[in-house]
């Protein structure tokens, strides 16, 4: 909960969408994001900080992965993460989380809490999520890193 990780994003789409959200981790902006959510009626849990079993446990138990940074990622490895525990993604055009997130959801207007989520329940569903799983498998990994390395692809 840092600077640039977009908290106050996901506690802006969470109210407009009228879910439930939760956001893991800790930091230096907890307590504005917290009180942003209380301020916007948000459904938020904060859960603060967890080891890695619990993420991977949480990223299961969840419709989707909101990834919604200001500043750029170097690949979005939390989205990669729900992919792999076949969680849809939905993220935005910062750094490298476009190639993380593949089939799912790239929001073009992050800050638009409406059409984010107007945008999002479009496209959602179920299956979004054996579609991420489905690009993590093909593009990325060791062997795939080593042979576009080896390529000059990188």
């Amino acid at each position: 909960m840092v600077p640039g990780k977009g908290g106050d994003r996901f506690v802006r789409l969470v109210a407009a969408a009228g879910v439930r959200g939760t956001m893991l981790g800790d930091g230096p902006l907890r307590a504005r994001w917290e009180a942003l959510a209380r301020r916007c009626g948000a459904d938020v849990t904060f859960a603060g900080w967890r080891p890695p079993g619990e993420v991977r446990d949480a990223l299961g138990s969840h419709d989707l992965l909101l990834c919604l940074p200001r500043t750029p990622e170097g690949l979005g490895l939390v989205a990669l993460e729900a992919a792999a525990r076949g969680v849809p993604v939905v993220g935005c055009d910062v750094g490298g989380l476009a190639e993380a997130v593949g089939p799912g959801i790239l929001l073009e207007a992050p800050d638009d809490a409406s059409s984010s989520v107007d945008a999002i329940r479009a496209t959602w569903s179920p299956r979004l999520g054996e579609a991420c799983w489905e690009h993590v498998r093909a593009h990325h990994g060791v062997a795939k890193l080593v042979a576009q390395l080896e390529a000059g692809a990188l």
